[in-house]
């Protein structure tokens, strides 16, 4: 939780958005950086955490390697509104769990998008080479994929197809192994 992604503004987005029976997970080491947000409600976070209605919960945990996986494949979506980022491999994880996601426009994620037809862009601003989710237009995707369950498994399927069709590690080594040996072959000329 080093604030480059996004945590904040994805508890922003939460908070914002008119969905019911919820629960935000945030999963990773030093959970105090969340806590302590919730402590400083009025400094962080637009919508008074006393407002969390409509049985929404939000979860603080920290988990190994395979439940963090497990999480991925028990969840309805995943939220990503990550001000960083270069091609983060998070994404290709939510797809190969068949979990459809949502996400801020940094690094490649717009490409990520394209390739795997997985998910959908949060509008973002730059400042200081950082990206920033509009919040605003945050919840109301994330309105509209809670509320469109087949519109979420529809994106689900196209980011599992898309990772078993080209983005698992074996066809990824190959595609390595493929360039590295037309890089030699084309040196030995």
């Amino acid at each position: 939780y080093t604030g480059s992604k996004g945590h904040l503004e994805a508890l922003r987005i939460f908070l914002k958005a008119n969905i019911k029976d919820t629960t935000l997970l945030f999963i990773g080491q030093n959970p105090e950086f969340i806590t302590k947000a919730f402590g400083r409600k009025h400094r962080y976070i637009d919508i008074p955490f006393q407002q969390l209605s409509n049985n929404k919960h939000i979860m603080v945990v920290n988990l190994n390697r395979s439940d963090t996986i497990d999480a991925f494949y028990d969840s309805d979506l995943f939220l990503f509104p990550s001000r960083i980022e270069c091609s983060p491999i998070v994404l290709f994880e939510a797809a190969a769990s068949g979990t459809a996601f949502l996400a801020t426009n940094v690094g490649n994620i717009k490409e990520i998008i394209e390739w795997t037809s997985a998910g959908l862009t949060i509008d973002t601003k730059f400042e200081n080479n950082k990206g920033h989710a509009n919040i605003e237009h945050g919840a109301i995707l994330l309105e509209k994929l809670m509320g469109d369950h087949s519109l979420r498994r529809q994106l689900g399927i196209n980011g599992q197809q898309a990772w078993k069709n080209q983005f698992t590690w074996e066809i990824i080594t190959r595609k390595y192994e493929s360039l590295y040996h037309s890089l030699i072959n084309k040196n030995q000329i």
